[in-house]
């Protein structure tokens, strides 16, 4: 047969113990607090109550239309100020077409004085440029003469100018001038400085 005791008995407070006065204690300390929270929320719910009792019995004021009516809706095209009518584009027109006629005019006699200039300069110095390149002519003929006697110094019977002196024409005198040929004015020069100065007109 089992124990007819439990287990985990519990224990028995007696009145007169500190346990029991500290039990009671705290049992009246929370039937207080509970009573207090009920008012609390009682007056809470009160005031809520009133308040949205209040708010709803004040009449808002409603957007109504202003006194008159409403402007009336604009739904024509409404056309655009234009500044140019035809009178105007033709006046328009007409000052561009001189303003542009004017400076063209004025641009070309500008143009065309400064190639009068350019070409009155050029006629002025031609002569110069001319005198210049028949110096360098005959200097180059001459270092040339120069050159064919050191060059022909060894070969016998050889005289400068002729072939093997045989004049190479026969009816030039001696202090005559005749015109050069390319061949032999750049017989020691090199073939494409030859080329870039054949085709200038005033220096060779």
């Amino acid at each position: 047969m089992g124990s007819m005791w439990p287990r985990n008995p519990q224990p028995v407070l007696n009145l007169g113990t500190t346990a029991f006065v500290e039990r009671e204690e705290t049992l009246k300390k929370t039937l207080l607090l509970h009573r207090r929270s009920s008012r609390v929320l009682a007056g809470a719910g009160q005031e809520s109550l009133l308040r949205t009792t209040t708010m709803s019995s004040v009449a808002k004021p409603q957007d109504l239309p202003p006194s008159g009516g409403f402007s009336k809706i604009q739904y024509d095209k409404v056309p655009h100020k234009t500044f140019f009518n035809g009178y105007r584009i033709a006046l328009l027109t007409a000052v561009s077409y001189s303003l542009g006629t004017w400076g063209y005019l004025r641009a070309c006699e500008r143009i065309r004085r400064t190639r009068l200039e350019t070409q009155s300069a050029r006629n002025a110095i031609q002569p110069f440029l001319l005198a210049e390149r028949d110096r360098q002519l005959l200097t180059q003929m001459r270092k040339n003469r120069d050159a064919e006697a050191e060059l022909m110094k060894d070969v016998p019977g050889w005289e400068v100018g002729t072939l093997y002196g045989t004049p190479v024409f026969n009816t030039v005198g001696e202090n005559e001038w005749i015109g050069y040929n390319p061949d032999t004015y750049y017989a020691h020069a090199d073939t494409l400085k030859r080329m870039e100065n054949e085709y200038f007109s005033f220096f060779v």
